[in-house]
């Protein structure tokens, strides 16, 4: 009894060790993050993560399934897993437009941290990673002028964007009723028109982003 209650005590004080440096060093814990997400996750994102918590029928878009490890917003190449920032920037800013809200008035930043390592556990795609993500840069923006307005409208009709998002790009293109996303659920292509609802940011930087990176799991390339 004694070596049993000295080798839980040894466990405890490692354990309490490891949560104290990862959060000096800025990073999450998902033990920690386990009973965030299941005080304010589990019921649009499920038990399991794979987004069918008891509120998600109430959604459109229904909420992100975790287990396909599938990430929309990110700073990293196309079809490869976001990075803690990206995770984190959601989190914290929530995504206009859907029943994701912004948890910045609600959490702590320690908080959104550990929520974050707890929702790459659904996955085993954050397990395999082994070596640093690519962060792509965003480089020199270009002002705008009528002249790179001009090359910008003859890329969107090369490019053929105008089939989802329309010639005015409201999101009303021939192909917007007809796609769906890697899931099988129905998706609609942005409303170009509305940048309030950006849902990855309305900054040139952010827009510069979605159409470098595309969005993992959707019919954007």
């Amino acid at each position: 009894g004694f070596m049993k209650t000295l080798f839980i005590a040894f466990f405890l004080m490692i354990l309490s060790a490891d949560l104290f440096a990862q959060e000096k060093a800025g990073q999450g814990n998902s033990v920690s993050g386990k009973k965030v997400y299941e005080k304010r996750c589990i019921f649009c994102h499920g038990d399991q993560g794979a987004g069918d918590g008891v509120a998600a029928e109430r959604f459109n878009p229904r909420p992100r399934d975790f287990t396909m490890g599938l990430y929309k917003y990110r700073t990293t190449p196309n079809g490869m897993n976001p990075t803690d920032a990206d995770l984190l920037k959601v989190v914290v800013n929530g995504l206009p437009g859907t029943g994701m809200p912004s948890w910045k008035d609600r959490l702590s930043d320690q908080e959104m941290r550990d929520v974050v390592s707890y929702i790459k556990t659904f996955t085993k795609k954050f397990e395999r990673q082994k070596e640093a993500l690519p962060v792509i840069e965003v480089g020199k923006a270009i002002p705008s002028s009528k002249e790179s307005v001009e090359k910008g409208k003859a890329l969107f009709k090369s490019l053929e964007c105008f089939k989802c998002h329309g010639n005015e790009g409201r999101g009303d293109g021939p192909s917007a009723l007809t796609l769906a996303d890697d899931k099988g659920d129905p998706i609609r292509p942005r409303n170009l028109a509305l940048n309030w609802h950006f849902r990855g940011g309305g900054e040139a930087s952010d827009i510069y982003m979605r159409v470098n990176t595309g969005l993992n799991g959707t019919p954007m390339p």
